[in-house]
């Protein structure tokens, strides 16, 4: 992860934000067998996004860089859903991990999806995003809406797609997990075969199988083994 912190601490200047998340995810008992810390959120002060801020997901990997399989897991573009996961502010640039890893539970859609990924010791998981800046508006309806928008256009632009290419061509995964039909139809053009499209965990239940969507997920990542 040193050149991928090099590259991103490059490009938005942030300062102790993986100090502060690598505490944070100490504190779960999901990532740690024993809670090394008190279980308050007291090492944050407290950060509220304003309209013309642009909220970022630093990079998190778990597991073992030298692994056999190497996931780099990725959905569409951050979101600014509740202040509590955000971790650091630097001028108008604003941090959080993808998918809020640091409040995973076991009942966390996200964790279910890749729980057993993340308990073999043969997996090095890499959460990203394919766009990288999300932009707050007045509202979260605006500020979504305007994300959902303009992804195609913020993917391709020249910029943060060399950003994207570059960014795993550092982490040289075996496999490429695009979350959503969007994710998987844009980093399939990019990227080919590498490429595997799993439902989005937070998507709707199946109406046909009536099966959640990260049990779906699950059995998609899973055939990766078979």
């Amino acid at each position: 992860m040193k050149d991928i912190k090099s590259i991103y601490c490059n490009r938005y200047g942030f300062r102790d934000f993986y100090k502060i998340t690598t505490e944070l995810i100490k504190k779960n008992s999901l990532f740690c067998e024993q809670k090394l810390y008190e279980t308050s959120k007291s090492i944050i002060d407290k950060i509220e996004c304003q309209n013309g801020d642009i909220r970022v997901d630093l990079p998190i990997s778990l597991g073992k860089e030298n692994a056999k399989y190497r996931f780099a897991i990725l959905g569409l573009e951050p979101r600014d859903s509740n202040s509590k996961f955000n971790i650091e502010r630097s001028g108008k640039f604003v941090f959080g991990t993808p998918f809020g890893i640091e409040y995973w539970t076991e009942k966390n859609k996200y964790y279910r999806c890749f729980e057993e990924l993340l308990k073999r010791d043969d997996c090095y998981l890499y959460f990203t995003d394919v766009v990288k800046e999300y932009e707050v508006k007045t509202s979260k309806v605006e500020a979504d809406f305007n994300a959902r928008k303009t992804f195609w256009k913020k993917a391709a632009d020249t910029e943060n797609l060399s950003f994207l290419k570059k960014e795993l061509e550092i982490i040289n995964p075996t496999h490429i997990i695009a979350l959503g039909n969007d994710t998987y139809t844009f980093l399939n053009q990019q990227f080919g075969d590498k490429v595997i499209k799993v439902v989005h965990p937070n998507a709707r239940q199946n109406m046909q199988s009536k099966e959640n969507a990260w049990d779906l997920a699950k059995k998609q990542l899973n055939v990766i083994f078979n």
